[in-house]
């Protein structure tokens, strides 16, 4: 690799990332199910002559557009939060401000604090705010765009005045860490691919 080509994978280089999505609409994913559910109830025997073939397709095909507009709904109510690793010495200076909690001997507790050595719980939120990078305008776009003022304690809550309630649930604030964690710790090196073979083998081999 030249100079040149070091210095363009320089600027273009980006520690692990993960777009973690935050649905803000609290019906849809109800609507969504019950529709499906209808959906799936359509899906009749042969045998079955409760609802003739054609009502049934037409009723298929009105459920199918009632979901592809939901679809559409939840597509605009969901922020794409993007995550990215922590550089080597952040992540260790991070990690030991969250030494994990010991038991009445002096041993870790069980779970997260035994096995990672860290304060799960107190780790959750710093980790969160530091490993967030912005967002991304839908599933495909390669870009990421900064996040509005003020998302984050929106999302996260906030303690200090103005004190502010988290509008994030347990198990979206837990896709929150989980992604943040694994993009600090992972390696998202692609395997190089392996040439193929160009020796000629017989039928038999």
């Amino acid at each position: 690799m030249t100079p040149e080509q070091l210095a363009e994978l320089k600027a273009r280089a980006s520690r692990p990332r993960r777009t973690v999505p935050i649905v803000c609409n609290g019906d849809l994913a109800e609507q969504i199910q019950s529709l499906t559910d209808e959906l799936v109830g359509l899906d009749r025997p042969a045998n079955d002559r409760r609802l003739s073939s054609k009502s049934n397709a037409a009723k298929v095909t009105d459920l199918e557009a009632q979901l592809d507009e939901l679809y559409e709904r939840a597509a605009g109510d969901t922020l794409l939060i993007v995550v990215e690793g922590l550089p080597g010495t952040d992540w260790r200076a991070l990690l030991a401000q969250h030494p994990p909690r010991l038991d009445g001997d002096g041993k870790s507790l069980p779970g997260w604090d035994t096995t990672h050595r860290v304060n799960r719980e107190s780790l959750e939120e710093p980790l969160i705010r530091a490993a967030v990078i912005g967002q991304r305008s839908t599933v495909d776009s390669p870009d990421v765009e900064a996040l509005p003022d003020g998302t984050l304690d929106w999302l996260l809550g906030r303690t200090e005045p103005p004190a502010q309630e988290a509008f994030a649930t347990i198990e979206q604030r837990e896709s929150l860490f989980l992604a943040a964690w694994n993009a600090g710790r992972g390696d998202d090196a692609v395997p190089l691919r392996r040439r193929r073979s160009t020796t000629p083998t017989s039928d038999g081999e």
